[in-house]
Parts: structure tokens; C-alpha cells; sequence
């Protein structure tokens, strides 16, 4: 049952997957992770373990962002949509760590890696 539809290149990770999966978590955290109710304890202590998820999901972006490496990446378009600009140029060329720019960030390498998959 393909009906023309190739499962080997289905991208699986779009963008609203992406922020279901993030809105998963933070249900889950609200759901199960304990939190105190009293007058005396600050709005930090009250919510010390939702603190401490969100602090170790933002490590592991920020270490998979800026720490890396992002190698060369060659790409390929088909005629019928590549245009004048793209035609020579089928290979980026990256050899960095936490460059920013759309081209050489490693969530874009996590995409194409996505892709191959």
C-alpha cells in the first residue's frame, strides 16, 4: 500500500510533531512530578522538580546546538524545480561547530539526518 508514496524519504520529525512531542513532556511533568502547596514556599520551591526538567532540557539543546560538529553536506535538485542559482551549487560546505547560520546548524544536520533514515 504505497500509492506512490515512498516510505524510506517520509520525514517523520515535521515542526507540529515537534511541538506535540514538547507539549507531551510539559503535560507529563504538570501530570507526575510532585509539587508543594503551601503558603510559605516560593513559586521556585514549589515547582523544584519541574525546575530541574527544564534546565536539563535546556542543557541538552543548547550541548547538541553549539558543541555539535557539522560536517560537509552535498545536495541534489531535480530539474523540474531547481533554478539558474542552484545549479552549481550542489555542496555546502560547513566543518564547524555552533555556526547558526540555516545552512550549517546542527538541528538542519539533524533534519537531513532525519531524512536518510
Amino acid at each position: 500500500m504505497t500509492y506512490g508514496v515512498d516510505i524510506g524519504r517520509i520525514r517523520w520529525l515535521g515542526i507540529l510533531q515537534r511541538i506535540a512531542i514538547g507539549y507531551f513532556v510539559a503535560a507529563m511533568c504538570k501530570i507526575w512530578l510532585p509539587h508543594q502547596r503551601s503558603r510559605g514556599a516560593g513559586y521556585f520551591r514549589s515547582y523544584i522538580w519541574h525546575w530541574c526538567i527544564m534546565f536539563l532540557l535546556s542543557t541538552i539543546y543548547m550541548v547538541l546546538l553549539y558543541v555539535l560538529y557539522v560536517p560537509d553536506w552535498q545536495f541534489s535538485a531535480s530539474q523540474s524545480t531547481s533554478s539558474p542559482l542552484l545549479e552549481g551549487a550542489s555542496k555546502v560546505n560547513c566543518s564547524v561547530r555552533g555556526d547558526l547560520g540555516p545552512a550549517c546548524n546542527s538541528s538542519g544536520m539533524i533534519d537531513r539526518a532525519d531524512n536518510v533514515l
